[in-house]
C-alpha cells in the first residue's frame, strides 16, 4: 500500500490489499462503470470451503422490490422502485438519486444447492448465502489398512 499522503491521500478508499496483483484494477473497473453510466449498486462476493456469500448495497429498496435468481452458477439480482412523485406545486431543486432500476449478474466459482440459498435484507444491504453443491464439496477419504 502506498504510504505517501501527497501521492495517494486516501488508501483506505480502495480497501486492504487493493494494490496486490494488478495495481489499480479496482479503480479502472470503477472508472469504466462510471463512463458506461452503470449506476448499479456495488457487489461483494467471497467464498469459503463450502459456500459463497454475497453482499449488495440496496439502500432505499424494500425487500419486495429486489429479486434474486440462480441459473446454474450465475446469480442475478434485480431491483426496481417507483420514482418519488411530487405534489402539483412541487418542483425538484436537486435530484441525484436517479437509480430506479438495477441489474447485476455474477458467475459463481462453483455450482450451488439452489434449495438451500438464503437471502436477507438488513439495513439497506442484501446478504445472500449460497451453499456449494453437495456433489462438488471436497470429500474426505479414509485410508484403511490391509488385514
Amino acid at each position: 500500500m502506498l504510504q505517501n499522503p501527497w501521492i495517494f491521500p486516501w488508501p483506505e478508499a480502495f480497501g486492504a490489499g487493493a494494490f496486490t496483483g494488478q495495481p489499480f484494477a479496482r479503480f479502472e473497473r470503477e472508472v469504466e462503470r462510471m463512463l458506461r453510466g452503470d449506476r448499479a449498486p456495488a457487489l461483494d462476493v467471497w467464498t469459503g470451503d463450502n459456500e459463497a456469500r454475497v453482499a449488495l448495497n440496496v439502500p432505499g429498496f424494500a425487500p419486495e422490490d429486489v429479486h434474486v435468481t440462480l441459473d446454474g452458477d450465475v446469480l442475478s439480482i434485480e431491483g426496481s422502485r417507483a420514482a418519488k412523485a411530487l405534489g402539483p406545486e412541487d418542483r425538484w431543486h436537486l435530484r441525484e438519486r436517479e437509480v430506479e432500476r438495477f441489474q447485476r449478474s455474477v458467475q459463481l466459482p462453483f455450482r450451488v444447492e439452489a434449495n438451500e440459498v438464503e437471502a436477507r435484507h438488513e439495513h439497506g444491504v442484501l446478504w445472500i448465502k449460497l451453499p456449494r453443491a453437495h456433489a462438488e464439496r471436497p470429500k474426505k477419504i479414509t485410508v484403511r489398512t490391509q488385514s
